[in-house]
C-alpha cells in the first residue's frame, strides 16, 4: 500500500471524526459537563457512529487488499508461466541444437571413413597404374549412362563377391557404412520436421553417387538408392 492511498485513508477517518462532532455540536451545543452520565452518554455516540463506519472501512479495506493480492497473485502466475515457457524453448533450442550437432558429427565420420575407403588401391602391387574404388565409382557411373561393358570393372565386381579378396573387405565397409549413414539421416528426419539441411544434402548427394557401383555389386537393400535419391538434391 503507497503512502497516498494511506493519506487520504487518514483525510477520510479525520473527516468521519470531525464530522461526527459538528453534528453532535449542532445538536446539543458547545456547554461543558461534569456530569460522567452525560460523558458516557457521548462515548456511546461516538462509538456508535464512528465504529459501523470504521469496520465497513476496514471490511472494504480487507476486500481491496485481497483483490490486490489477486490481481498481483495472477500476474505474477502469467510471469512465472512466461519465464518458465521461455526457459523451455531455450531448453529445447539448446537440445535440438546439441543433437544436431552430435548427427553432423557422426555423419561427418561416416563421410571421412568413406572417403578414405574410396582412395584405397585395389590393382596388383605389380601393375603398371595404381586403380582405386572410387575410379571403379566412375566406371560404374559410365556404363549405367553410356552402356557397354568394362573388362576392369567385370573383375572388379568378381573380387568383390569373392570373400576375403582385397577388394570384398573395403567394398563391404563401404556398403556397411552408406547403410549407416541412411539410417542417422532418418533419425535426423525423424526428429528435424523441417526438412534437412544443405550439408545433409552433400553428404547424402556424395552416397548417391555410390549407388550405381553398389548396387552393380549386389547385396544393397532395394530402397536405398530412393532414400538417397529423395534426399540429394541435384536427384531429389
Amino acid at each position: 500500500m503507497n503512502l497516498r492511498i494511506l493519506a487520504v485513508a487518514a483525510i477520510a477517518a479525520i473527516s468521519a471524526i470531525g464530522i461526527v462532532c459538528i453534528i453532535y455540536i449542532i445538536a446539543f451545543g458547545t456547554a461543558r459537563s461534569t456530569d460522567p452520565a452525560i460523558w458516557g452518554q457521548f462515548g456511546d455516540y461516538f462509538g456508535g457512529v464512528l465504529n459501523p463506519l470504521f469496520a465497513l472501512a476496514a471490511f472494504l479495506s480487507a476486500l481491496w487488499s485481497i483483490s490486490l493480492q489477486q490481481r498481483e497473485s495472477r500476474a505474477a502466475s502469467k510471469q512465472l508461466a512466461a519465464q518458465t515457457e521461455i526457459a523451455r524453448k531455450e531448453l529445447e533450442a539448446f537440445s535440438s541444437e546439441r543433437l544436431g550437432e552430435e548427427f553432423l558429427h557422426v555423419i561427418r565420420d561416416i563421410d571421412q571413413r568413406l572417403s578414405a575407403l574410396l582412395l584405397e588401391v585395389i590393382s596388383p602391387p605389380n601393375a603398371s597404374q595404381a586403380i582405386t574404388i572410387s575410379q571403379m565409382v566412375a566406371e560404374a557411373d559410365r556404363i549405367e549412362m553410356q552402356g557397354g561393358s568394362s573388362p576392369a570393372f567385370t573383375q572388379f565386381l568378381h573380387y568383390a563377391n569373392s570373400p576375403g579378396s582385397v577388394v570384398e573387405a573395403p567394398v563391404r565397409e563401404i556398403k556397411y557404412l552408406v547403410n549407416k549413414l541412411q539410417e542417422f539421416l532418418e533419425h535426423y528426419s525423424k526428429y528435424k520436421a523441417k526438412g534437412f539441411a544443405p550439408v545433409l544434402i552433400y553428404y547424402a548427394d556424395k552416397a548417391y553417387q555410390l549407388m550405381n557401383m553398389l548396387e552393380a555389386i549386389g547385396g544393397m537393400p532395394p530402397k536405398t538408392r530412393e532414400f538417397f535419391a529423395t534426399i540429394s538434391d541435384p536427384h531429389g
